[in-house]
């Protein structure tokens, strides 16, 4: 769900939002490696199967200022492309400790599961991302590939409340992990 449409100029302190959770690469990677147990992949496979389809139906309620959903490449590869799009050449801070994660990836990150895409999408990101603190272990999720993952959009700040409650209403699992910043197509890390 790549939106084609050229986006609508993003602003500094406008509101990034994650739907659902990620972590399915490490989930997979942590079962098949005998590291975790298999009772993991229950959610993650609950979440593939319901996709986004619950989120095409108020999408044009919305309006976003610009959306990507999230796969192979991982969360901050994604997301890098949001912001590319801008033509304000804006920027994104991101928290990593709120982003939602599946039961169970903590657990393979302490036991130093990582998907076979990780090193790809690790190094792609990496000239693009500044951190102010250093490096966790929870970062390592920035750069776990999805499968059939959920949608990261940008709402107007000043619209917070009203997309929010549409959010609510239509029961849409989101959680809000950053804000537009100023940063000329880089991702801040805090």
């Amino acid at each position: 769900i790549i939106s084609n449409k050229i986006p609508n100029k993003l602003k500094v302190n406008d509101i990034l939002i994650l739907t659902e959770k990620i972590g399915s690469g490490i989930i997979f990677s942590g079962i098949n490696n005998d590291v975790i147990d298999s009772y993991y992949q229950i959610e993650v496979l609950n979440q593939m199967c319901q996709g986004n389809i619950n989120f095409s139906s108020i999408s044009k309620k919305l309006k976003t200022l610009s959306m990507t959903d999230i796969t192979g490449f991982g969360l901050v590869n994604h997301l890098l492309n949001l912001i590319k799009r801008d033509s304000g050449k804006t920027g994104l801070t991101i928290y990593p400790d709120k982003i939602p994660l599946f039961n169970g990836v903590k657990e393979a990150l302490s036991k130093k599961v990582r998907s076979s895409l990780f090193d790809n999408n690790f190094n792609t990101a990496q000239k693009n991302l500044i951190y102010n603190r250093e490096t966790k272990l929870i970062d390592e999720i920035l750069y776990d590939p999805q499968t059939v993952g959920g949608l990261a959009f940008i709402i107007s700040k000043e619209e917070k409340v009203k997309k929010f409650k549409i959010l609510k209403e239509n029961k849409i699992n989101f959680t809000e992990i950053g804000f537009v910043n100023n940063l000329d197509n880089k991702i801040r890390i805090v």
